[in-house]
């Protein structure tokens, strides 16, 4: 259960991307350029968690998500029916 007072009035105003865990848009009434934000910093109604936003206001968080190499697999066996 989401507590009210754990989040700002700020809200994630325009989402231009999204991965699994985290969108790429404004916060309305802070950012001008998009930034990454992680979907656990987000509430259901896109309000944005309190202590996220003094960290954006230092300038202390992430600008993009790392994202995890993945190693891609050749496959070698086929089965053939005639």
């Amino acid at each position: 259960m989401e507590q009210e007072e754990q989040y700002s009035e700020y809200k994630l105003d325009f989402i231009f991307a999204e991965t699994r865990k985290s969108y790429y848009g404004i916060i309305d009434g802070l950012t001008i350029d998009p930034k990454w934000i992680p979907k656990s910093m987000i509430g259901k109604n896109f309000r944005v968690k309190k202590w996220y936003i003094e960290l954006i206001k230092e300038g202390r968080t992430l600008t993009e998500p790392k994202e995890k190499k993945m190693k891609q697999v050749k496959l070698t066996n086929f089965v053939t029916m005639f």
